[in-house]
């Protein structure tokens, strides 16, 4: 198991789609902590911009305990399967996509529901009561 996480790139590098990291917004990308390792290629420029969020999600995935069981997550995490903002009329519209990246990587399944819902509430066109909607879903996919 070491040897195979020796000959495995950096997790950021190039293995997170251009197009994922540009649809995660500022507020879920601040400022890289200094204590962190953490780096995203994007164009082949390192960008260290990785937040809280983003960066504990990936963090999590990564991680040596989880990485066999949760790799298959990166695949699935898809710009495509957060809802617009206008779709969403209940939580069931945001905890179905959330419950098809659970199931990918349940131990990582609280850093991913608090990604998903920095992205929901910090998009464009997000209003008040959608905001209220998506911080007050109990992201549960036991049903």
């Amino acid at each position: 198991m070491v040897a195979l996480l020796a000959v495995l790139p950096h997790p950021m590098n190039g293995q997170i789609g251009a197009d994922l990291l540009a649809f995660v917004p500022p507020e879920c990308q601040d400022a890289k902590d200094n204590d962190s390792d953490i780096n995203i290629t994007v164009g082949g420029a390192v960008d260290t911009t990785g937040g809280p969020e983003l960066a504990d999600v990936l963090e999590c995935i990564f991680a040596p305990s989880n990485f066999i069981g949760c790799l298959s997550l990166v695949s699935v995490l898809d710009p495509e399967l957060i809802p617009d903002p206008s779709d969403i009329l209940e939580c069931a519209d945001i905890e179905d996509p959330y419950c098809i990246i659970e199931a990918e990587c349940e131990p990582c399944s609280a850093v991913v529901a608090s990604l998903m819902r920095c992205i929901v509430v910090h998009s464009e066109g997000v209003d008040a009561n959608i905001t209220e909607l998506v911080e007050t879903c109990p992201f549960d996919c036991s049903q």
